[in-house]
């Protein structure tokens, strides 16, 4: 596998807000800034504003679920969004999902049942370093002409029946700006969901914690000494590069290499089987993986220094009742509905729910009606939504 490098593109300096803007995105994480480039690519003349409250570049390795695309997200990222160059020479490339089912204490990973490819797929996906890729969508966006508002902390949404304001404080300063559109991309803070009470309690309750190790972690050490085992590949040390999943009754552990060196490593936990107090806090995490993954126990314990942080999910899935509108709202990514990261579906909701969210506003803008194909997507999400949960 190549070296990786970071990305030598820079996020520009802060410029003053202007006061109206055909679309207002409050957030500038995955969803709101590969939305701000698809609407920019789309329809070059609109004119975007993204609301983040993070100031300066994101970290690398930034610690949020969802580094692992498949198919429809990849194509997304790749190709809608214009990044093809950057996820094949900045990111890793995948080599597909990998299941391993228990076997016995899981002491020996030989001995599990192991579902895999032995190739890489044909369609590229990636293992996304979702620090590094922000800020290569920064970059781009303002490139793009987008104006990204950073160190802003959203309050009220003001939608009005013509034009809508978004009231917010930067730099300790109260202000305002107006916009033809508001779609809230602010993830788990939900801002305009909540405001509008269209969260959706639906029956998946699972909890959540992870980490990130230095210097990542090769599972395939674990059975180099058996020479069958190590013979099902076609060279020593691609396991490593799947999304990688150890199974158990109740749980599931992921294994997900990044471009700049760290792993993620965590687990998704139903409370009927593992009360989320067992995971909440990293010491109770690791003694966790020695009772149930004691191979990966084994690896972690005498690296503890390198585990860069820690964080934790309890009952993270939610739904949403409406997820478009003729009133020109819409909710993109963690912002709308979240199923589970097993199966990877995040990104494929961020390009469905971004490509809506921008055939709808270029065509507003261009004075059509949209009130069939909003009428539409919101079915479709919905349909889309439920088929994915019920997986789980």
């Amino acid at each position: 596998m190549n070296d990786r490098q970071a990305s030598s593109i820079e996020i520009v300096p802060l410029r003053p807000a202007a006061e109206r803007y055909d679309v207002a995105i409050l957030g500038g994480g995955l969803a709101g800034l590969t939305l701000a480039i698809q609407l920019k690519r789309q329809r070059p003349e609109t004119s975007v504003a993204v609301l983040e409250k993070r100031e300066g570049p994101a970290p690398l390795a930034a610690f949020k679920v969802g580094e692992s695309t498949v198919p429809a997200g990849a194509h997304y990222f790749a190709k809608v969004v214009g990044l093809e160059t950057h996820l094949k020479q900045r990111q890793l490339t995948k080599f597909g999902l990998r299941f391993f089912t228990p076997a016995g204490d899981n002491r020996d990973i030989t001995q599990r049942y192991e579902f895999g490819p032995a190739q890489f797929p044909p369609q590229d996906n990636y293992q996304l370093d979702r620090g590094l890729f922000e800020n290569e969508l920064a970059a781009r966006a303002q490139q793009l002409g987008v104006d990204l508002l950073q160190g802003c902390r959203v309050g009220e949404v003001e939608l009005g029946s013509d034009e809508h304001r978004v009231h917010y404080t930067q730099a300790e300063a109260e202000t305002s700006l107006q916009a033809a559109w508001a779609v809230d991309a602010a993830g788990r803070a939900s801002l305009l969901k909540r405001q509008l009470g269209l969260a959706k309690q639906i029956p998946h309750t699972i909890n959540s914690s992870w980490l990130r190790l230095r210097g990542g972690l090769d599972l395939e050490q674990w059975g180099r000494d058996n020479a069958d085992w190590m013979a099902q590949m076609p060279e020593p040390g691609v396991r490593q590069y799947s999304t990688n999943h150890l199974l158990g009754e109740g749980y599931w552990v992921w294994l997900i290499p990044l471009s700049s060196g760290p792993i993620s490593i965590g687990v998704c936990a139903d409370p009927r089987h593992h009360p989320f107090e067992e995971i909440n806090e990293l010491d109770k995490l690791l003694g966790w993986f020695a009772r149930h993954e004691p191979q990966l126990a084994a690896a972690l314990e005498p690296r503890r220094g390198d585990i860069e942080d820690f964080l934790r999910v309890e009952d993270f899935a939610y739904g949403v009742e409406q997820t478009y509108s003729t009133d020109r709202w819409s909710l993109v990514g963690e912002a709308g509905a979240f199923a589970d990261p097993f199966y990877s579906p995040g990104s494929d909701f961020i390009a469905y729910g971004n490509t809506f969210t921008t055939d709808l506003i270029t065509r507003q803008l261009d004075g059509q009606d949209i009130s069939d194909r909003t009428a539409y997507y919101n079915d479709y999400y919905q349909r889309t939504f439920q088929y994915v949960i019920a997986k789980y």
